[in-house]
């Protein structure tokens, strides 16, 4: 979403929720339904689609992404534990369609600077709940440098150039969501 700043914290997400997640992921989860590794500049990272469309990631980010948004292999494990999540950024945000996913990028990893293109991408609130991260992980937005750590809840402009530098020696892992306020005439526009 083109905000007027390039990232702003929306609130603080209690650590409770956070651990929660976090902790029942196990390795193997993280190649159930990766197809988000496959995309350009994702090379260092895993994903865990939880209720997301694998659309956009074959590079078709028009509306039909935003409607066939589907629960995903590894939804029964974790939406239990998103929920309350998504029930926190309902304190922040209106929004009547969501997608989201946790992303992890590799020790030493980079995600490619990018501009997020396409309905998909730009009619959302882009908002990331960092679950594990440390101050060596540069998050760079229009040339500027951001932290992002757990317990915050963050916005971006992701219509402006970004990417994130893993400069540590852990994995970054974040719940990624997308937050769509869309009626039911913008969605059946394409």
């Amino acid at each position: 979403m083109n905000l007027d700043v390039d990232q702003k914290i929306v609130g603080d997400m209690p650590l409770e929720l956070i651990n929660n997640l976090l902790s029942s992921i196990d390795e193997e989860d993280w190649y159930a339904g990766d197809y988000r590794q496959r995309v350009g500049n994702m090379s260092d990272c895993n994903s865990i689609p939880i209720y997301h469309t694998p659309l956009c990631a074959s590079g078709r980010c028009d509306m039909e992404p935003i409607r066939s948004i589907r629960k995903e292999k590894m939804y029964n494990k974790f939406f239990p534990l998103v929920e309350p999540i998504l029930e926190e950024l309902r304190k922040y945000y209106e929004f009547r369609q969501y997608s989201c996913f946790m992303a992890r990028l590799h020790p030493g990893g980079i995600i490619g600077e990018h501009i997020d293109r396409g309905s998909f991408l730009e009619l959302c609130h882009r908002v990331h709940v960092p679950l594990k991260s440390n101050s060596k992980i540069r998050y760079v937005i229009d040339g500027k440098s951001y932290y992002w750590e757990p317990g915050k809840i963050y916005e971006f402009n992701n219509t402006k150039m970004h990417g994130v530098y893993n400069e540590s020696d852990e994995h970054r892992i974040h719940l990624v969501v997308n937050l769509y306020n869309l009626t039911d005439e913008q969605l059946e526009k394409d």
